[in-house]
This record gives structure tokens, sequence and C-alpha cells, in this order.
């Protein structure tokens, strides 16, 4: 009797070996039945139709309902090291404002970004929108050719103040 893993590493050599054969014989086989195929793909939409918009309806609805939850699953995903209740800390410790410019995050449009090291996806602070893309857009320039981005900030405060 054969192992599975021998089988499996048979059925890849054979899917390789006959890749274009069995292109060509995929083609010939939708040509022949076309009608069918459309029809069960149709049939197959409009039975799960009704499941899919559920499913969407339920995640929007979570959420909304959920907001901060989905915003750290997504932290997590980016490899940004922050828990609930390290967020929540720091929101208070900010008093809901911009580390860099001030503004509170009730006169915002959006909620704060949390900003973080790109290198080692610590945390630094809560900003708004235009100070995280400000910064994010002066550090990925500077990672580029492997440059600090703290003269460049200094260098661009420099020229602002110069009149």
């Amino acid at each position: 009797m054969i192992s599975k893993e021998a089988k499996r590493k048979y059925d890849k050599e054979y899917r390789e070996k006959n890749k274009e054969k069995r292109k060509e014989y995929d083609k010939e086989n939708y040509q022949k039945n076309k009608e069918k195929i459309k029809a069960r793909v149709e049939k197959y939409r409009q039975e799960n139709l009704e499941d899919k918009e559920r499913r969407r309806t339920r995640s929007k609805k979570y959420r909304e309902k959920h907001p901060l939850k989905c915003r750290m699953v997504q932290w997590k995903g980016r490899g940004i090291n922050i828990t609930y209740d390290g967020y929540k800390e720091m929101l208070k410790k900010q008093k809901s404002k911009c580390a860099i410019c001030g503004v509170e995050e009730s006169e915002l449009k959006y909620k704060l970004c949390l900003d973080h090291d790109h290198r080692n996806g610590e945390p630094r602070g809560l900003l708004c929108r235009k100070c995280n893309s400000v910064l994010g857009m002066i550090e990925r320039e500077s990672e580029k050719d492997f440059r600090d981005p703290i003269p460049i900030l200094k260098n661009a405060i420099k020229y602002i103040g110069k009149k």
C-alpha cells in the first residue's frame, strides 16, 4: 500500500508534468459544456446569495458595534504590539489629543491613528491623520536610503522658522 505522502508527491509531479495537457482538456470540456457550467454557477449564486448577504450585514453590524476591537485585529496583523488596555492608557495619557498638533479626537472626522516604529512594531503615540501622514512620508523616504528621520525633521523646523 502506498503512503499518503508518496501519493501526494506522485500527484504533484503528475500535475506538473501534464499541466499543458490539463489546460487543453479543461478548455475543451468548458467549450462542450459551457451552458451547463454557467447554469450550475448561476444556480449556486442564487442559492447562496442570501447567506452571503447575511454574513456581510452581520459583519458590518459587528464592526459598527466594536470598532476598537476591529482596529486591534488590524494592528496585530501589521505586527504592532499593543493591547486594548495599553491603547486606552495611551489615549488617557494624551487626553484624547494628537501627540504632535494637540487637536482633540472629538474635533476630528476620524479617530486618532496609532503611530508605531516600523522597525520593531512598538507603538509611539496617537496622531491625527494629517500628522501621521506627514510623519509616515518622512520616515518612509528616510528608510529607503537608510537615513535617520530626526535630522530631516529638524531641518524642516529650521526651514519653516526662517521667515
